[in-house]
């Protein structure tokens, strides 16, 4: 949702709404509702929860990846250091800086 809504406000030149978008997605969906969410997976060292470390892991992984690159534009250094300490999985085929990989898209 918030990657359509960007696009669509970029499209449309009206970067306060593609700012507001990414925001809200940062703040309302990424740090108040999944990483609050997945906390008990991390801090618990029980091997039962391997497995659900390991997606929350991944799926923590391609929403800052996705959330970066959504980012770039207003945030250009920034970002780019961000994206270049982000651990790379081990089957990815990264870009070798965020300015050239692929924006984000629905």
């Amino acid at each position: 949702k918030a990657i359509g809504k960007t696009v669509t406000s970029l499209e449309a030149y009206k970067f306060a709404d593609a700012t507001s978008a990414i925001y809200s997605w940062w703040q309302y969906q990424l740090c108040d509702v999944f990483i609050e969410a997945v906390k008990p997976y991390f801090f618990n060292d029980s091997q039962e929860f391997d497995s659900a470390r390991a997606a929350c892991r991944d799926a923590l992984w391609v929403c800052l990846d996705n959330g970066l690159r959504l980012l770039h534009p207003f945030m250009p250094y920034v970002t780019e250091e961000l994206w270049q300490r982000l651990p790379q999985p081990k089957d990815s085929c990264r870009k070798n800086s965020i300015m050239i990989s692929e924006y984000p898209s629905v």
